[in-house]
């Protein structure tokens, strides 16, 4: 058996300069307004077993839904826009080239990170930070505008696979 943490979805506050008392980081409480900038952490922590698969056996794939009252922030113009999101392993940003990102997913508002070379991080916790604007679809009141994230990994240390979330093998 393998001894993995639940993943943990987490509202880091406003961005800078916004008034920092609205918010209630490490609850599910956040108090916000249509047009806000919300950011998100999400953390998960690879499988310590990853030794015991062959080289490139191993994948580690997170994955989130923003409710329909959340819009991604994106970088870029046109063809080049894409989600502004940053992945660390613990503290340290990862280059664009050690991970692969699906977006936008089937419903448009979900993205899938998968970790190249996976089993390296053996034991370690993977962040996903980025951030949403509140939309004129935001729930108001106690149901809230949640986000739903999930980590898949492998389990069986003869399949293969290089990183990339439509990749047909991953679970």
């Amino acid at each position: 058996t393998t001894d993995v943490k639940t993943i943990v979805a987490d509202t880091l506050g406003k961005d800078e300069g916004e008034n920092e008392n609205a918010y209630n980081p490490g609850t599910d409480n956040d108090n916000v307004s249509i047009g806000d900038v919300v950011k998100f952490n999400i953390a998960a922590t690879v499988p310590d077993n990853t030794d015991k698969y062959k080289e490139g056996t191993f994948f580690f794939v997170i994955t989130d839904k923003l409710s329909t009252g959340l819009t991604m922030v994106e970088t870029g113009e046109g063809n080049d826009k894409k989600p502004a999101i940053e992945v660390y392993n613990g503290d340290t940003k990862l280059d664009a080239d050690k991970y692969t990102i699906k977006y936008p997913g089937e419903n448009g508002n979900t993205f899938e990170i998968g970790l190249k070379n996976a089993a390296s991080y053996k034991g370690n916790t993977i962040n996903v930070k980025y951030s949403a604007v509140l939309n004129e679809n935001a729930v108001i009141g106690d149901e809230g505008n949640p986000n739903t994230s999930t980590v898949k990994f492998s389990n069986d240390p003869n399949q293969t696979y290089d990183g990339t979330p439509e990749d047909k093998q991953n679970p």
